[in-house]
């Protein structure tokens, strides 16, 4: 993406969702993409991939959306009518940040998307705008308005402030803005799980028995496609017991089933007592296949629509080194709360390990290449 001295600031949006006539646009064959860089508003990182309303880019400028949510948060008021169009004031006054996210949206971040441009009134702080004459004039996506963030209308009439770092990406933010660091850390979270190519090690432990000990490496992809990793497993029992080893057992993963045989046994079992390894065969629990539905937990973790609704709180826990350590609790439909540590690579916005505690099983990953 280009920066001219005006230029091209990124951000997400607000305020104003409207109905208009048929005659409202002229219709013109344009795309835009939505931006793959960091945009944080007011402090908090913007998830766009879950949203209705993302940001985009169109002609190499970063456009938000005009919702009523986005306005309130920086400090606009927008008001719409058949007769008048389009009216946006600078408020002064920030609201609170209200979440975006939609658990059935899922965008594509690699799409290009149809978008139109608006031939309705438009008037930005008492000054009309001529929009078909604007070298970055507003448009309309899923019948939102969007507003280029050129220097003239972000900092000059709206007063922002905003800067851009290679690694953090765009931030922008208005005088009394207010922001909630622990929305930064679920939008962290929810972009991995949704829309972003990671590599992870990750194990899963069986609290109630300290038997199983599963280890996972591979690609997640996305929410959608869970592809392409190795599981391999390794019993032990509880220090103290006879010693009973399953090893060796390596299977492929594709769509939480096994998409190729076992490769290899091996099978150390010692004493009578009752152990996974019992009679040389493997538990139940394995034989069950629960695996499914624990790779299924490993890799479900986001917190979007009802999920962030399970949420009983979320608080650092401590800093250390550029590293934040995130503690959420959340409801589980059991009889204990879900424990969740999330530790956040600061300097990158990157989440670098998780550890989901659900009184039966440990899951943890760290990973691969955000440390």
């Amino acid at each position: 993406m280009k920066f001219r001295n005006y230029l091209l600031i990124a951000f997400i949006g607000f305020c104003v969702i409207f109905s208009t006539s048929k005659n409202a646009f002229a219709f013109s064959s344009n795309n835009a993409n939505i931006p793959t860089f960091n945009v944080t508003l007011n402090g908090i990182l913007i998830n766009n991939i879950n949203s209705d309303y993302p940001l985009l880019t169109y002609k190499d400028i970063t456009y938000f959306p005009l919702t009523w949510d986005y306005c309130r948060f920086l400090g606009l008021d927008c008001q719409w009518d058949q007769t008048s169009g389009l009216t946006i004031n600078k408020t002064g006054q920030c609201f609170a940040y209200k979440n975006q996210e939609i658990n059935s949206v899922i965008n594509n971040m690699q799409t290009r998307y149809s978008v139109v441009i608006p031939s309705y009134p438009i008037t930005i702080n008492g000054q009309k705008i001529i929009n078909n004459k604007e070298n970055w004039p507003l448009i309309n996506f899923r019948n939102i308005t969007y507003f280029p963030l050129t220097w003239h209308f972000a900092a000059e009439l709206f007063g922002w402030n905003y800067t851009w770092f290679e690694a953090g990406g765009l931030a922008i933010s208005c005088p009394g803005g207010k922001s909630e660091d622990s929305e930064t850390v679920l939008s962290l979270i929810n972009q991995m799980a949704f829309g972003q190519v990671y590599s992870f090690n990750a194990s899963i432990t069986d609290l109630t028995s300290n038997h199983a000990l599963s280890g996972y490496k591979g690609i997640h992809n996305n929410y959608i496609e869970y592809s392409n990793f190795i599981s391999s497993i390794n019993l032990i029992t509880n220090p103290g017991t006879d010693k009973v080893v399953i090893t060796g057992m390596n299977e492929y993963y594709q769509d939480f089933y096994v998409r190729k045989p076992n490769i290899g046994w091996g099978l150390s079992c010692t004493g009578v007592d009752p152990t996974p390894a019992q009679n040389r065969g493997i538990m139940p629990a394995l034989q069950n296949r629960p695996e499914s539905k624990m790779i299924i937990n490993l890799l479900n973790l986001h917190f979007v629509g009802e999920e962030r609704d399970n949420i009983l709180s979320i608080n650092k826990s401590k800093t250390d080194g550029g590293i934040s350590t995130w503690k959420i609790i959340t409801k589980n439909g059991t009889s204990s709360d879900k424990t969740i540590d999330v530790q956040i690579l600061d300097s990158h916005s990157k989440v670098r390990s998780v550890k989901i505690n659900d009184g039966s099983y440990l899951y943890a990953y760290e990973f691969i290449g955000n440390a």
